[in-house]
Formats: C-alpha cells, structure tokens, sequence
C-alpha cells in the first residue's frame, strides 16, 4: 500500500495552531465522563462535582466544519473529534490477511460507518493505512486541543478528500434509524462483506 503514489495527493503539512476539518492529532491526550456519571437530584452545595473521568492517548482527527474550529474558542468551545486507529487485522478483527484485503475493500467502497484513511509513509512518524471509528468521538475543548497540538506538524486532508470527509461526517450525523421492530424481518441470518460486493451493480 505504501507503494501506491496516490498517497501523496492526500495530505499536506499543517503547523499553524489554526484548526481545521480533518486535521489528524496524533498522541491527543482525552478525556471522556463514564457511563456511571452520578445523577443528582439537586445541585451539590459547594458547586463542585466530583468525577472519575475516563482518558486515553492515540490518534483522533478533526470532525468539526473547519468554520467552526478556525473561530475563537468562545465562539465555537467545543470540537468533535474521532478517533483513528491502523486498518490491521486486530482493528478490523479479521482472522486472516484474505479477510482483511476483503474487508479494506469494503471499507474502500464506502459501505459502513467507518472512513479509510491513506497511508503517509514519509510523515515522522510514519501514518499507516487507518480508519475513522464513527462510533468512538467525543468533545474535546478547542483552546485544550490548540495548546495540545501547538506547531508541532500535522496531517491535514488535502481537498477533495477533506470534502469526502466532511461529507461522511454529515451523513452520519444526519443518519435517522427505524426502530428495530417495525423494520422488515430478515432475509437470512447475516451477511457478509463479500454479499456486499456481489449486491453492486455491474459497470
């Protein structure tokens, strides 16, 4: 994969603090509140609460418009992240490297709530093949994630792939679901990737 030239098209090198839709923050240090968050039935007397909050350190990129994380931070004080990880066969939870190439196709395609991101061999550290997790993002401060990432270089989408994207971003925000008991019932058990595939029509 790293031997395909389309590679450098992707990105370009960002340093300014100025933020960006798809800029990709690597060793981000988060936070997010646990499930187990206490409910309170009247505020707390001294107006402090105290939480266990959960972290993480890895890689999460930026899903917030780019008009809106360029803004001052009182503008705009929170930003949408998403979290990246390596298309590898632990990832992606495929038991051979067959089902993984099986699986990248798909992803490739476009066909589930996942975006594949294109290698950066020459970037220090060196960017694999990733995806964009949808079902992992949170918030995060913006004035928190300028002063983390400050002008230490990053990736940055390049047009038209920021667009695609924004657009899949969007898409899945906008994604509205039918219960699941009024939905038809299934065909069959499950499906697979490859019954994807097989199910688009031939050029």
């Amino acid at each position: 994969m790293n031997n395909w030239p389309g590679w450098q098209q992707w990105y370009e090198i960002a340093e300014a603090p100025v933020l960006r839709q798809g800029d990709i923050l690597r060793g981000l240090l988060v936070y997010w509140f646990p499930q187990t968050l206490p409910v309170l039935a009247n505020d707390p007397p001294d107006g402090h609460v105290a939480v266990d909050a959960a972290w993480d350190r890895g890689t999460w990129i930026i899903m917030s418009a780019s008009c809106d994380v360029e803004r001052p931070s009182r503008a705009y004080a929170q930003v949408v992240i998403g979290r990246v990880l390596p298309a590898t066969r632990d990832t992606l939870h495929q038991q051979n490297d067959d089902e993984l190439r099986t699986r990248l196709e798909v992803l490739r395609q476009g066909h589930v709530s996942v975006f594949l991101l294109a290698p950066h061999p020459t970037f220090e550290p060196a960017f694999p093949l990733s995806f964009v997790d949808w079902k992992t993002h949170l918030t995060m401060p913006a004035y928190y994630i300028r002063n983390a990432v400050g002008v230490r270089p990053r990736l940055r989408l390049n047009s038209p792939f920021r667009e695609s994207f924004g657009n899949w971003v969007g898409g899945n925000f906008q994604r509205v679901g039918i219960a699941n008991d009024l939905q038809m019932p299934r065909f069959r058990p499950q499906i697979f990737p490859e019954h994807i595939l097989r199910a688009e029509p031939e050029e």
